[in-house]
């Protein structure tokens, strides 16, 4: 039982990069748009009547600083996402077996699906489309073992002495 709990510390710790890895993307998304907001031209209304240019400029000031600001903060989340893949990728460079790093770094580190990280490790085998569910089998019980060999290196890096 201390396995499984072990092992599904390490699961959470990768589900955590991968959701910091999905922020990260996402506030770039956030500036870029924001860059586009600011540098596209508004349209003029031309309606006969008078208006003052002050609440424009305002306007833009604040987008402005709301920019710095998330890029401050993706500044930040990188540094993080940075340290916290430099962690992982050296717990998986001591991984034993070179297809339970590959599937790790495939699946956490480039993100792939289960389908394409399969098709990464067998896809050249001859028999591959006809023993897809085999072969996909196969990847997920790679994973596992690549999870319980990450769990045993995650606590042996926790325990006092290490």
């Amino acid at each position: 039982m201390a396995a499984d709990s072990t092992t599904k510390e390490i699961k959470d710790r990768l589900a955590a990069y991968t959701a910091m890895l999905r922020r990260i993307d996402n506030n770039i998304e956030r500036i870029e748009r924001m860059e586009a907001t600011m540098t596209s031209p508004k349209a003029q209304q031309l309606d006969a009547m008078p208006h003052s240019g002050g609440p424009a400029g305002d306007r833009m000031a604040d987008m402005i600083a709301r920019k710095e600001e998330l890029e401050q903060k993706a500044r930040e989340a990188i540094a993080e996402e940075r340290a916290e893949h430099d962690a992982l990728a050296a717990m998986v460079d001591q991984l034993p077996k070179p297809d339970e790093s590959a599937v790790i770094e495939m699946r956490y580190f480039d993100r792939m699906s289960w389908p394409d990280v399969s098709e990464a490790l067998f896809g050249d085998r001859v028999d591959y489309i006809e023993k897809y569910d085999s072969y996909m089998r196969r990847t997920l019980r790679i994973h596992g073992a690549a999870l319980v060999g990450l769990a045993e290196l995650n606590r042996a890096a926790q325990s006092p002495g290490a």
